[in-house]
């Protein structure tokens, strides 16, 4: 039975290197995350404001359509009185029908974006939910250039990309320090009789 061990005493930087790689490799790894997380968030602030449009825009096509079909009455009763003509009443008519598809299509949005968030936030299909908000465009104040620069200093995919920069820096040195020689300071050597 023996016993041994050795210690390097120079190891042309490859241990300090493969230290701090892997401690910028972690650091990426939660710039990820970080990226993860904002993405999810991007993307339930996306469908809530999708739905926010898709209730609009249904209000303005019903709103259309009630009208047209408020002037389509009017001719109706003009013709039958005999003060608009066949072809009036033909094009109150078609003006109806030609906005009947997108009333339907808006009314459609709405279902689709409200799916959208229900997926998202992991709230099953089949349950009822009542979404508040409202549409409406946050005033615009003066953007200095010290908001964008810490905008994109906070960037997690641009510091993710830092770390893996400094991760192949350190990659670089390991790959310097495996060419030049390792010296090792030997322990005691224990023996004892092998049975």
């Amino acid at each position: 039975m023996a016993l041994a061990f050795s210690l390097p005493l120079f190891a042309g930087g490859r241990l300090t290197a493969g230290y701090k790689q892997a401690s910028y490799g972690l650091q990426a790894t939660r710039e990820s995350v970080r990226l993860s997380e904002q993405e999810t968030i991007y993307e339930v602030k996306r469908s809530f404001y999708l739905y926010l449009l898709a209730r609009e825009l249904t209000a303005v096509a019903d709103e259309s359509l009630a009208l047209a079909e408020g002037f389509r009455d009017n001719v109706k009763n003009l013709y039958e009185v005999g003060m608009a003509s066949k072809f009036d009443l033909l094009v109150s008519e078609v003006q109806v029908t030609n906005l009947r598809p997108p009333a339907i299509r808006a009314r459609n949005g709405i279902e689709v974006a409200t799916l959208g968030l229900k997926a998202l936030l992991g709230i099953p299909l089949d349950t009822p939910v009542e979404i508040k908000g409202e549409l409406a465009a946050p005033p615009l104040g003066d953007v200095s250039e010290g908001v964008v620069e810490e905008a994109l200093a906070q960037r997690p995919e641009l510091r993710q990309l830092d770390y893996q920069r400094l991760m192949a820096g350190e990659m670089v040195k390991i790959a310097r320090g495996s060419a030049l020689p390792s010296w090792l300071s030997a322990g005691p050597t224990t023996s004892g009789p092998t049975p």
